[in-house]
């Protein structure tokens, strides 16, 4: 691809043979994709949140997912699009478990994947909603979707590629969420390196306050799901030690805001709110 001048700004690193498992202690991806100039000199050992995508190689019939009938007589509705072979959901797992090791790594709103099936493809987004998936097509031909999905991603931005916007904190402010959390007793690690700051904005008062966060508590074995993962973190307007979550329920009628409902529960003088 950088090659033949189709995408200049990324470059792609084999990390791992060809191979399918079902076991908590994944191999990295078969092949990811980094941006040269954020990430450079990327290596087998280098941390996994290094790369912007990974490429997954496996074979059509191990394809985790089923497009519906192309002919016609099955609604795409009724459809389910998940293989259920042991081998085919062994694939699923395993991809999910790689994204979920992404989410846990480094904030992330969201991130593409690519699954090669042989001379098929598929294009993944996964997001803390789940996973949307293409049909199949066939990425060998000239003109195909992967390569104009490869060239659309070179041009696209850090946030626009799924990277959550956070900000090294300053030196002062490094030791002053460490005194907080000393104050407090909380024993966790302090190192300047697992801290971010982020801006927590109140949509219903419209203020907006700077927290330290000591990042990350892993969420589990799960991408979707309303799990209450996020971050230790220090409000540096009072030195308050809170929590603050780095995902909220899916906004959708008529499910009502899970802030909203926290707003309720606070204004009614209900202690211990998470």
């Amino acid at each position: 691809m950088g090659a033949a001048g189709l995408a200049p700004n990324l470059q792609f690193v084999e990390l791992a043979k060809q191979s399918s498992t079902t076991t908590e202690d994944d191999p990295p991806p078969h092949i990811v994709v980094q941006d040269r100039a954020s990430a450079p000199g990327f290596s087998e050992g280098s941390p996994i949140h290094s790369f912007d995508i990974f490429i997954e190689i496996s074979s059509l019939e191990d394809d985790p997912f089923r497009d519906p009938d192309q002919g016609g007589n099955e609604p795409r509705q009724d459809t389910d699009f998940q293989q259920t072979s042991d081998k085919c959901v062994g694939n699923r797992l395993r991809q999910a478990r790689l994204v979920l090791r992404q989410f846990d790594t480094l904030t992330r709103v969201f991130m593409f994947t690519i699954l090669i099936l042989d001379h098929k493809a598929r294009l993944i987004r996964w997001d803390r909603s789940g996973a949307i998936v293409t049909g199949l097509f066939d990425w060998t031909v000239e003109g195909s979707a992967l390569i104009d999905f490869l060239c659309r991603f070179d041009g696209l931005t850090r946030e626009q590629r799924g990277f959550d916007t956070i900000t090294l904190p300053s030196p002062e402010d490094i030791t002053f969420a460490q005194g907080a959390f000393k104050r407090e007793n909380i024993t966790i690690n302090l190192s300047s390196k697992s801290m971010i700051e982020v801006m927590v904005e109140d949509e219903a008062s419209g203020s907006k306050i700077s927290c330290v966060c000591v990042y990350a508590n892993p969420r589990g074995n799960r991408i979707a799901g309303r799990a209450t993962a996020g971050f230790m973190a220090v409000k540096l307007d009072d030195g308050a030690v809170v929590w603050v979550k780095d995902s909220w329920r899916v906004e959708r009628d008529p499910i009502q805001k899970e802030a909203d409902t926290y707003r309720r529960l606070m204004d009614a003088g209900v202690s211990h709110i998470a």
